[in-house]
């Protein structure tokens, strides 16, 4: 979990504790730093000095944040406190992503402005571009009281099948059911037959018997989809991210992941097809 002492960090981290605690999962919290000019430009101390200074200041701030919000049941130790300085706040979480070989990184998402988030972009976006590894991005509202379901969005891809294995084994200990979901429009070729082809590829490769399968009929997907999670509660979304998967017939196309965080309805777990395809 990557927190920067934010609202969102809050929603973000309340998720990230109650998640570690049901899956019994070791939670690493990071804070990317940056030495800024104005700190550097003290003459008082040696620049090793002032690193020093800085990194226990904000260690001390970070175990601060850990215990105010932390959640009941879950205890991070100081071995699992991190600080990265980057002018990159996606770069240093990757990088101590990989240093603790991590399984899944969990960020918030600001409530921002949708405008300015397209163009200059988030560490959440940058985050579901480029990581390796799953990235679930909560919204700034999200208070999870208790998780009902996932959400998985599907467009019948071979790659599918790898996500949704790994996100069965999350739900098959939290004891919850995923809902798989199509958005067929009338261009597509035989919507109900590709499903149920579906059906039959995942029953070999995922034993969670606790899934079911929705098709919805609508030439407007984005659409669509955004009026069937509206009427999911205290669920997370789960996507496919596809590289490459921005063509632009205008300025203003998205990719649909992408859509769906700016959009910011439910938690959006995020799977890079790339990753998943070298697996």
């Amino acid at each position: 979990f990557a927190t920067d002492y934010s609202e969102s960090a809050v929603a973000a981290f309340r998720t990230a504790s109650l998640l570690g605690s049901k899956l019994k999962a070791e939670l690493h919290v990071l804070h990317v730093f940056e030495m800024t000019v104005s700190y550097m430009s003290t003459l008082s101390l040696s620049y090793a000095q002032k690193e020093t200074k800085l990194v226990v200041e904000n260690r001390d701030k970070l175990k601060s944040f850990c215990d105010e919000y932390k959640t009941a049941g879950i205890t991070v130790a100081n071995s699992n406190l991190h600080l990265e300085e980057s002018s990159i706040a996606s770069a240093g979480i990757l990088k101590v992503a990989d240093e603790v070989n991590a399984e899944i990184i969990i960020v918030g998402m600001h409530k921002g402005n949708r405008f300015r988030e397209f163009f200059v972009g988030s560490t959440a976006t940058n985050l579901i571009k480029k990581s390796p590894y799953p990235v679930l991005a909560i919204p700034e509202e999200f208070r999870l009281e208790e998780l009902k379901s996932f959400v998985y969005a599907t467009d019948f891809e071979e790659t599918d099948l790898k996500a949704i294995k790994i996100v069965a084994e999350i739900a098959q200990v939290l004891k919850i059911p995923i809902k798989l979901v199509h958005i067929s429009t009338e261009k597509e070729y035989a919507g109900q037959q590709q499903m149920e082809w579906f059906e039959e590829m995942l029953k070999e490769v995922v034993t969670y018997s606790n899934i079911s399968f929705e098709l919805v009929l609508s030439n407007d997907i984005h659409e669509a989809l955004k009026l069937y999670l509206r009427n999911v509660d205290n669920a997370i979304l789960v996507m496919l991210e596809r590289e490459n998967s921005v063509k632009f017939a205008s300025l203003w196309q998205l990719d649909m992941v992408e859509r769906m965080k700016l959009e910011k309805i439910l938690p959006l777990l995020s799977f890079r097809k790339e990753s998943l395809d070298k697996t």
